[in-house]
């Protein structure tokens, strides 16, 4: 794995993120999208990637995050919360816009209609409205980040046989990230930790993160970025930095399978308290 940074274009917001853990509350757990993708998918930011795409179609969670978000509103009975009915609109929409403004037309006026599939979907619509207040009002060690969004944008082999993914890493306001991995290192034939970079962004900037990734197994892979809004809050280079490294490999030692929960739950405890974290999972399969 080898990376390079490029400047990117500015932006003027950013979608707040929730851990898997707690993503996971809402049903399926393990494979659900992040909060922030979701929330981009649903402004129409953006469009899924197909295996995203293919994700919504059969997680009950991440399609009523979808359809919540876009409606603004919590809508109890809406027929593309069933995965019949968004799989069949969505092949026949001309595009993802198409979509999202055939979801907010299909909100229902009516809350009446409830079976155990709606039911579902309303325990999960209560619980998405209080994570964002158990995010501000608890503390479990490091805290997901409010302020740094990161996009992961895999890319495509190329004619030399080189495949190359990039991450848009963006700021709502002020900060300093420095870079974690847990990637795959070819010479141990392992996953294992890595410091990259520290960047300073203005509000509303973004840069974009380049891996190689060409010779890496299948397999999960995390970047995480710990934010900081004061550059000394972050640990200082050389031994505090190697201390970090140092901990973070006791707690999950390099290996040839990824744990992303486990790996989550060691840089909450190897990093200082007040940082905070966004992260960005990836599979090169």
């Amino acid at each position: 794995m080898a990376s390079a940074k490029d400047s990117d274009a500015t932006i003027s917001d950013c979608e707040q993120s929730v851990s898997e853990d707690q993503l996971a509350l809402l049903g399926p757990g393990a494979d659900c999208l992040s909060y922030n993708e979701l929330a981009a998918l649903a402004s129409g930011q953006r469009s899924p990637n197909p295996r995203q795409a293919e994700h919504l179609g059969s997680c009950l969670s991440c399609r009523t995050v979808i359809i919540v978000t876009a409606c603004e509103k919590p809508v109890v009975g809406h027929p593309l919360l069933r995965e019949d009915a968004w799989r069949a609109d969505y092949a026949r929409s001309t595009g993802w816009t198409d979509f999202i403004a055939l979801i907010r037309q299909n909100a229902p006026r009516r809350r009446w209609v409830i079976h155990w599939a709606v039911s579902l979907a309303a325990a999960a619509i209560i619980l998405l409205a209080v994570i964002p207040a158990w995010l501000s009002s608890s503390r479990h060690g490091t805290q997901v980040s409010e302020i740094v969004h990161v996009e992961w944008l895999p890319g495509t082999t190329r004619s030399d046989e080189r495949r190359e993914d990039t991450f848009r890493i963006s700021a709502a306001e002020a900060c300093t990230v420095l870079e974690v991995f847990r990637t795959w290192d070819n010479a141990g034939q392992v996953l294992d930790w890595g410091l990259g970079e520290r960047v300073s962004l203005a509000a509303g900037e973004a840069y974009t993160l380049k891996l190689d990734v060409t010779d890496d197994p299948p397999g999960e892979q995390l970047l995480a970025l710990v934010v900081a809004q004061q550059p000394g809050e972050l640990p200082a280079e050389g031994e505090p930095a190697a201390a970090v490294l140092k901990c973070l490999r006791r707690a999950v030692p390099p290996a040839e399978t990824g744990d992303t929960a486990a790996a989550l739950a060691a840089l909450r405890a190897c990093l200082p308290e007040q940082t905070t974290l966004a992260w960005e999972t990836f599979d090169t399969q």
